[in-house]
């Protein structure tokens, strides 16, 4: 409990702690009970009037006690007797109040010590019961064999070793694998429907892969169009079969047909123009058709019967060949009708050739030139019918 004065204040306060208060009034004063005052220049102790020796008597006793009807939890190593109520502490720790835990035992090794169980306190930290240390217990030594090595594992040298622990007491040096045993295993060519393989190579005691084989994918082996071993005409190839037709619109024969469209033409009117240009064979026989270009559109080019051309073919070595060419009954294509196997050996070459068609009719004259690619023409040709 204790008394705060205000300087010049009219207050008097009495605490204790947080219990409560109480404020006096008309006080002057700087110690509890009195102050001392100068009345007509003389110095005179103020008595404190009865009232407020009562008011005092009164605070003190209402201070001095908490009205709490305290319950008290026992005390222990670390802390005395507490309220449980108010929190008020009373009288001291008790020394002897331990609240024990066990320490575990840890059993030894064969190379470190152990210990017995023990008790500590959990509040203070003190050592109840303490572990009493266990010796180690020590290696039991046992003999083992040698392994010899393989290509798939590795071996050991005869030694020894603890049967409780398996520490290795002596002895027992990695002895490094064998070399595999190498087979090859060969490969295997694929077909144009079957996978193949690459080669490979094995362990012929544990048969562990040591170069693995790969699938290869079946596929056709093209020469000039035509696959080599199935004889199936690739895809890019720009000869196709169609069919003759006679007068009733009905298939009449088959034949083979290459169109180009990028032709030049020039002639007596014309000196760059455009055409088109088609190589028709059918077996034994080889007839070029043309086409001008004429607003737009592709007019086929007829002639007369028994009219003649000069068929000129550069190869792809630039060497040139000269053929002679006439126009049939049907005056609608122009039939090669000298050295028609040059031909053929030029159209079955499977390189790109150039095509020359020149006429002459009095004054007049016209030239078609064309390019031809016999890609794939040769297989072709053998399956037409």
């Amino acid at each position: 409990m204790k008394a705060i004065c205000g300087e010049n204040k009219d207050i008097f306060v009495l605490t204790n702690g947080n219990k409560g208060c109480i404020i006096i009034e008309k006080t002057y004063c700087k110690s509890i009970f009195a102050e001392k005052t100068v009345i007509g220049g003389k110095s005179e102790m103020k008595k404190v009037s009865f009232r407020l020796f009562v008011a005092m008597l009164f605070a003190v006793l209402f201070l001095a006690s908490c009205g709490c009807e305290h319950e008290w939890q026992p005390a222990d190593c670390r802390n005395p007797a507490i309220c449980k109520k108010c929190g008020a502490a009373h009288g001291e720790p008790d020394a002897g109040k331990h609240e024990a835990v066990k320490d575990a035992a840890v059993a030894p090794t064969c190379t470190a010590d152990g210990k017995a169980e023990g008790e500590h306190c959990s509040r203070c930290g003190k050592v109840l019961v303490p572990q009493e240390k266990i010796p180690a217990a020590g290696h039991e030594p046992v003999n083992f064999e040698a392994v010899q090595p393989t290509c798939a594992a590795e071996g050991r040298s005869a030694g020894s070793e603890c049967a409780k622990c398996g520490a290795v007491l002596e002895g027992g040096e990695t002895i490094a694998k064998l070399p595999h045993t190498e087979v090859v295993d060969p490969a295997v060519e694929e077909s144009c429907e079957t996978f193949g393989k690459t080669e490979g190579k094995h362990c012929s005691v544990c048969g562990e892969v040591i170069v693995r084989q790969e699938n290869i994918n079946p596929r056709h082996t093209y020469d000039n169009g035509a696959c080599v071993r199935c004889g199936t005409i690739s895809g890019d190839v720009p000869w196709t079969f169609k069919n003759y037709v006679d007068e009733f619109g009905k298939a009449d024969g088959t034949y083979l047909s290459y169109e180009t469209y990028d032709g030049k033409h020039k002639g007596y009117l014309e000196d760059d123009g455009t055409c088109a240009g088609q190589i028709i064979v059918d077996k034994g026989r080889v007839s070029i058709g043309l086409f001008r270009k004429l607003f737009g559109e592709y007019d086929r080019v007829k002639g007369y019967y028994g009219q003649k051309y000069t068929v000129s073919v550069l190869d792809s070595n630039g060497k040139k060949y000269t053929f002679e060419g006439k126009m049939p009954r049907n005056a609608d294509r122009i039939e090669i009708v000298s050295n028609k196997n040059k031909f053929f050996s030029l159209l079955k070459s499977g390189k790109e050739i150039t095509v020359c068609v020149y006429s002459e009719y009095g004054i007049s004259y016209e030239q078609f030139l064309f390019t031809v690619k016999t890609y794939g023409f040769k297989p072709m040709y053998e399956k037409l019918k």
